[in-house]
C-alpha cells in the first residue's frame, strides 16, 4: 500500500491534481507513504468487527443498549432474511430512499431502479440483501452488504421510521454479523 500511495502522491502532482478522493481498505496506514504537506482528511467513520473472535465475545462486545435492542427486536416478533438477488429492489429502494428522505442526504445518494439492477446483474455472487421483516411480514429494515472472501461491507441500508421502535436495526446488524461468523469471514 505504501507504493501505492507514493505513486499516486506522485502522479497527482504531475498531472497538477490537488484533490483526491480514495476509499481504502481499513488496513492501511494512511500516513505511511505520504509526506511533504499533503493533508489527509478522514470523511467518515467505519466500525469494524473482528470475526476471528468467539461469538460470545462479540456479543459481550456489543454495548448493552445494543444486546437489549436486539433482544427486543426478536420478542417484537422481527425476524431476518438474507436474499442473493435484487430481482425486485421495490422495497429495499422504498425503504432506502425514505431514509436518505428523513436524513436530508444530498440527492447523489438516492438511487434509481437501474442502479440496483445493475448490481444484481454485475455484483452476482458478491452481495447479500438482509431484510427484517416485522410480524405482518413486512419489511422494516434492509441493508446491502458486499461480499469478499474475507470481508463483508454494509453499503446500503435503511430502516422505517415507524419502526424503530422495534429497534430492527439492531437485529440487522447482529445477524449480519452472525452470517460473518457462518461462512469464515474476517470482518
Amino acid at each position: 500500500p505504501e507504493r501505492v500511495l507514493v505513486a499516486l502522491r506522485r502522479w497527482a502532482s504531475e498531472s497538477r491534481i490537488c484533490s483526491v478522493f480514495l476509499r481504502l481498505s481499513l488496513e492501511v496506514k494512511i500516513d505511511s507513504g505520504i509526506h511533504d504537506g499533503t493533508v489527509i482528511e478522514d470523511r467518515a467513520q467505519n466500525v469494524v468487527v473482528d470475526l476471528l473472535r468467539t461469538n460470545e465475545e462479540i456479543w459481550m462486545g456489543y454495548e448493552h443498549k445494543v444486546r437489549k435492542s436486539v433482544k427486543k427486536a426478536l420478542r417484537g416478533g422481527c425476524e431476518v432474511e438474507r436474499v442473493t438477488n435484487l430481482d425486485d429492489p421495490t422495497e429495499f429502494m422504498s425503504i432506502y430512499n425514505s431514509t436518505m428522505t428523513r436524513r436530508r442526504a444530498d440527492q447523489r445518494y438516492v438511487f434509481g431502479v437501474d442502479f440496483y439492477n445493475q448490481i444484481g446483474r454485475e455484483l452476482r455472487g458478491s452481495f447479500s440483501v438482509f431484510n427484517v421483516r416485522d410480524e405482518a411480514g413486512r419489511m422494516i429494515s434492509a441493508e446491502l452488504v458486499l461480499e469478499s472472501d474475507q470481508y463483508l461491507y454494509s453499503f446500503l441500508g435503511g430502516t422505517e421510521a415507524d419502526a424503530f421502535h422495534l429497534a430492527p436495526n439492531s437485529l440487522l446488524k447482529h445477524e449480519v454479523i452472525q452470517y460473518g461468523l457462518r461462512t469464515g469471514r474476517r470482518g
